[in-house]
């Protein structure tokens, strides 16, 4: 397994299993919960949280089901906001369809097996 911990002093935790969409406030931005509002509306978004750290600024992470399209036109209204995306690097990724795991270690896929 292979997993991130930090992005550009950013902590932040990934195991390369998804699309991710991060995009870096460096700075207050007018009309947040507008951009919120346009990213859940126009993506299915799997699963989203965000982390500040002082004196760089604030990370928000956005995880979806496939390569987020089009996010240019998105953030035109919003200079202040740069963004980065991240493909899944494992050859099976997290979907909306996804069932949950049924074990964490070898120990347990064994004991299940049994």
């Amino acid at each position: 397994m292979i997993e991130t911990v930090m992005i550009n002093g950013f902590p932040f935790v990934t195991r390369g299993d998804t699309f991710i969409t991060l995009l870096i406030v460096y700075e207050p931005v007018y009309k947040e919960k507008e951009l919120y509002c346009q990213f859940e509306a126009a993506y299915d978004i799997l699963e989203k949280g965000e982390v500040e750290v002082s004196g760089k600024g604030r990370l928000i992470w956005l995880i979806t089901d496939r390569r987020v399209a089009g996010i240019e036109k998105i953030l035109k209204g919003f200079p202040r906001v740069k963004y980065a995306q991240v493909d899944p690097i494992l050859p099976v990724f997290t979907t909306i369809k996804k069932k949950p795991q049924l074990y964490d270690t070898f120990s347990d896929w064994i004991r299940i097996s049994e």
